[in-house]
């Protein structure tokens, strides 16, 4: 805008300032000068064409054919009697064209009477010369005329092509300004509209955590918490409990797939099942009842001892052996394991069902879950406000060079210098 300024004062013109909506009423006022401008100028020349239509069709009747030509050459003749009423009848049908009002109809029509007029004139009017010598210098002076009409409508309609050249740019400059001016507006309200929307958000969730503060401090909701501490600690005994019993299972799932392998090979299938079936159950999440993995381990383990002694089945470790000959035994370590675990699992049933008794339990999920609502549509909208200002920072940087450019184009078409405000 600095730039455009300095332009300005070079002139010596004061400049004179608009509105966007006041360039807007100028611009349709311009394009109706211009419009009314081709109108007058393509219209005050309508007059001289009819009349140029009306002088040649009165002359025509005079192109009758000539009765005595003593000097003619008999060819001439012969070309004259043929051309003549080609030329008669061509004439008629140029001249008797209706010229429309409206300028663009009018100037074309008009120079398609001119084209016609010509071509025809210069086909077979060429031979009429020396035969209507009088008649053709008076059909000439006419089509001059019309020509000079329509040569007039030419220069009318570029002057006024050239005008409405110069209003399009400013269109083009002011349309692109008011677009960036209502997406700018329109971008500011959509702004304001999400802070307002932000900020009852915001009193909305204070509301909440306040109200789930005052039922975390009441006395039925410690309760909850008491339950679930003790719960929290029954699930950290059972965690535990499943650890040490899954690092025994997994010493005995690696026996046992040894001792698969060492039944296939002495084609032992029963072997083979009760092993497969041992390792099955020991992999199982969560794992059985010591009563029901009893069932499946003692077979296994009583043929495991079965092809050791036979030599079938080698036991090469301290643990291996301990697990299939020792005391307890396999079934012995893991059987209080198991009877723990599933203890714990069934007390901390009991105590979830007790604290999901608890209303205070069920409000206070409630608050968490509204909490937690209103903070993703907080989250959300803060990403729209961020895109909404960024697109906004944008459009406000682009708003003074649009200015200029329709001060510009405004200048040029009104021929002082011009400034453009909101």
């Amino acid at each position: 805008m600095f730039e455009f300024l300095k332009r300005l004062v070079k002139t010596g013109k004061a400049p004179a300032t608009f509105t966007v909506d006041e360039v807007s009423t100028l611009l349709s006022q311009e394009k109706e000068k211009a419009q009314e401008a081709i109108r007058e100028g393509v219209l005050a020349h309508r007059t001289t064409v009819l009349q140029a239509q009306e002088a040649i069709a009165a002359l025509l009747p005079a192109f009758s054919p000539p009765r005595d030509l003593p000097e003619s050459h008999p060819k001439l003749r012969s070309i004259t009697e043929h051309s003549l009423p080609l030329f008669v009848k061509a004439m008629e049908t140029a001249v008797a064209r209706p010229i429309p009002e409206d300028p663009e109809g009018c100037y074309r029509e008009g120079g398609e009477v001119l084209r016609s007029c010509l071509r025809t004139m210069q086909g077979q009017g060429r031979y009429l010369s020396s035969t209507h010598r009088q008649e053709m210098q008076q059909v000439r002076e006419e089509v001059s005329r019309m020509g000079k009409a329509i040569n007039a409508m030419t220069e009318v309609i570029a002057t006024a092509r050239r005008r409405m050249g110069e209003i399009d740019r400013v269109e083009s400059a002011f349309q692109e300004l008011a677009g960036t001016l209502t997406d700018s507006r329109k971008t500011a309200s959509g702004i304001s509209d999400l802070e307002t929307k932000a900020a009852s958000l915001a009193k909305e969730a204070g509301d909440a955590a306040r109200s789930r503060d005052l039922l975390e401090a009441g006395e039925a909701f410690r309760g909850v918490q008491e339950l679930t501490r003790r719960i929290s600690l029954r699930e950290s005994e059972r965690d535990d409990t499943l650890r040490e019993y899954q690092a025994v299972a997994a010493q005995a799932i690696h026996l046992f797939r040894k001792g698969e392998g060492s039944a296939q090979r002495a084609q032992d299938s029963t072997g083979a099942d009760l092993f497969r079936a041992a390792r099955e159950h020991l992999d199982l999440v969560p794992p059985p009842e010591a009563g029901r993995m009893r069932d499946v381990l003692a077979p296994a383990v009583a043929r495991a001892r079965e092809l050791e002694k036979a030599g079938v089945l080698a036991l090469k470790t301290a643990d291996d052996r301990a697990l299939i000959l020792g005391e307890p035994g396999l079934h012995g370590r893991i059987a209080p394991l198991l009877a723990r675990f599933h203890d714990l699992t069934r007390e901390i049933g009991d105590l979830q069902k007790t604290r999901a008794a608890i209303p205070a339990l069920a409000e206070h999920r409630g608050m968490q879950e509204q909490l937690r609502r209103l903070e993703k549509e907080r989250a959300q909208l803060e990403e729209k406000l961020l895109d909404l200002r960024a697109h906004l920072q944008d459009r406000e940087r682009e708003l003074p060079p649009l200015r200029e450019r329709l001060a510009t184009a405004l200048s040029a078409l009104r021929g002082r210098p011009i400034l453009v405000r909101e």
